[in-house]
């Protein structure tokens, strides 16, 4: 019975269920200062993989990463003394729920978490504008496994100035729901907002659209067949539930504009923009326009194919922009587009121009007067937006009034 006991103990450690060399403990690890580095690590910022070994008391010791009293073990290089690490990942086996944190970052990023099978079982991100080691009591993320014992492998986060893993109870968890969005066969074009999975009970916000789109119509809001909830109000889950769009038929559109209207295309996730990551592909991205009183959606379509890429999975307020990346926007003579990106634009193309004051924003004022234009990405960047003013434009000739004919 015992050998068949160890038989059967090895086979779970090799399966990555429970940790083969040291016992879980609450880790916290304050990286800031440098902490657990060498001077010649710190010096040339070399990659590094080590062990920590945390005490009964919470103290920790460097230790190899392959020593048996390694409570976890971390990757990475040296960043700096106020922002702890670069290109961080751990590796830490735990024995069923834990909260895992990390310290915030004005420059920091989405961290992912992944069981010993590879598989995605969470994530936040750690960007909220402000920097751990200026407020390490408040400028935590956190998020919370409630899964079984496995080896958990903690990524991301741009720069990493304090980890914590901490065990909860399992009686305190609230089990999860998620939101999952379906397009069906209602719109035209585009893809449905990712699922959003949170604590039975928590209202959840309805997401904005970027990505939706029919033609005549405006995407206002979603609906679980009962209820329809506006983009942007809250929803709250209380069981798996899968929404679908709910669109309004426009009485107005570009074309009955009276004023000049501004439309932006934005990228960047902290107003709300969807995490994506195009490549070799076409697709639309959708903004609102506000025309006599009434809100209506305006899409522009996109391009990749030719070595272009849109992706702002890294970054909470900038949008990679590989050059080839091609852009089609509604127009009107004498519209003036405008660009941002964090390296000064010099050849990215507008309307087949470029004859434009080069900067890091851009502005130009269209002469033809079509209907649709192209923006082509010559400069591979990161960008925040396309916006567009489109006038009312003057019709001219001679108004009829009803002379004999000639």
């Amino acid at each position: 019975m015992k050998k068949l006991l160890r038989v059967f103990l090895t086979m779970v450690c090799l399966a990555g269920l429970l940790p083969a060399h040291a016992t879980f403990k609450d880790i916290r690890l304050d990286l800031t200062g440098g902490i657990f580095f060498t001077d010649a690590e710190k010096t040339d910022k070399s990659s590094v993989s080590f062990g920590i070994a945390i005490a009964d008391d919470g103290s920790a010791t460097r230790v190899a990463a392959d020593d048996a009293s390694a409570n976890i073990v971390l990757s990475g290089k040296y960043h700096s003394d106020e922002h702890g690490w670069g290109n961080f990942s751990a590796k830490v086996a735990v024995e069923g729920p834990v909260k895992i944190s990390m310290g915030t970052c004005a420059w920091g990023g989405d961290v992912t978490i992944k069981d010993a099978g590879g598989n995605v079982v969470g994530s936040f991100n750690t960007n909220n504008g402000t920097c751990y080691h200026q407020n390490k009591t408040d400028n935590i993320a956190s998020t919370i496994y409630k899964g079984e014992a496995t080896t958990l492998t903690i990524s991301g986060g741009n720069y990493t100035p304090y980890i914590a893993v901490e065990a909860v109870d399992p009686g305190s968890l609230v089990e999860s729901k998620t939101a999952t969005f379906s397009l069906g066969n209602d719109a035209d074009c585009g893809v449905a907002p990712a699922a959003i999975t949170a604590d039975e009970g928590t209202a959840i916000t309805i997401p904005g659209n970027f990505t939706v789109y029919k033609e005549g119509y405006t995407l206002t809001g979603w609906t679980d067949g009962s209820n329809t909830v506006a983009l942007g109000a809250e929803y709250t889950l209380s069981d798996n539930v899968t929404l679908t769009p709910v669109f309004t038929q426009n009485s107005k559109t570009l074309a009955d504009r009276t004023e000049a209207v501004t439309l932006t295309w934005d990228f960047q996730r902290k107003n709300g923009a969807p995490t994506v990551g195009y490549q070799n592909a076409t697709g639309i991205w959708v903004t609102q326009a506000n025309i006599a009183g009434e809100t209506i959606d305006v899409k522009i379509d996109f391009d990749t194919n030719n070595g272009g890429k849109i992706a702002n999975g890294n970054w909470t307020d900038w949008c990679q922009m590989n050059g080839g990346t091609k852009f089609t926007i509604p127009s009107a003579k004498g519209a003036v587009v405008s660009m941002e990106a964090y390296e000064a634009i010099t050849t990215t193309t507008i309307d087949g121009q470029k004859d434009y004051t080069s900067g890091n924003t851009i502005s130009y004022a269209i002469a033809s007067s079509s209907e649709t234009i192209d923006i082509v990405i010559g400069d591979g960047s990161y960008y925040r937006y396309i916006q567009t003013v489109i006038p009312v434009v003057e019709q001219g000739g001679k108004t009829y009034t009803d002379e004999a004919v000639s």
